[in-house]
């Protein structure tokens, strides 16, 4: 009888006891937090992807404007040279010539894979792109 006592004493004062909650509620809430951290640092790296993929095509199109006999391999050139920070392998651009009203119009498009780091979604790779259309003089 006086060990149940004993140990129903121990339980009490065990339970009372608010050594390390803070650690573990701290440890529950960074988890999350930290989640969420990262998650707006890949969505920031993503919409940074698309801003400078669109800003290549756009100076490939004024080099286009300014340049109207350029050919398809130097817009291609162009796209990657101004597309800094971006894998130029992983980069596609394609060139589209067309005629509209009697103007001639060059389209540039790129397109870029984009794979997010987080493991633990199941995201995978998203393909980014970016189109420009200029006219030639």
């Amino acid at each position: 009888m006086a060990r149940r006592q004993a140990k129903k004493r121990w339980l009490a004062a065990l339970r009372a006891r608010e050594d390390g909650v803070a650690m573990v509620e701290f440890a529950l809430a960074a988890a999350v937090i930290f989640a969420l951290l990262l998650g707006v640092i890949q969505i920031a790296q993503a919409l940074w992807t698309r801003d400078t993929l669109q800003y290549a095509v756009a100076a490939a199109g004024r080099y286009a404007m300014a340049h109207a006999s350029a050919s398809s391999q130097v817009l291609t050139q162009r796209v990657s040279g101004a597309a800094v920070g971006l894998v130029s392998s992983a980069l596609s651009v394609t060139t589209a010539p067309s005629v509209s009203g009697g103007t001639n119009f060059v389209t540039i498009t790129a397109t870029y894979p984009f794979g997010f780091l987080t493991a633990f979604l199941p995201i995978g790779t998203i393909t980014l792109s970016a189109q420009s259309r200029v006219p030639l003089s």
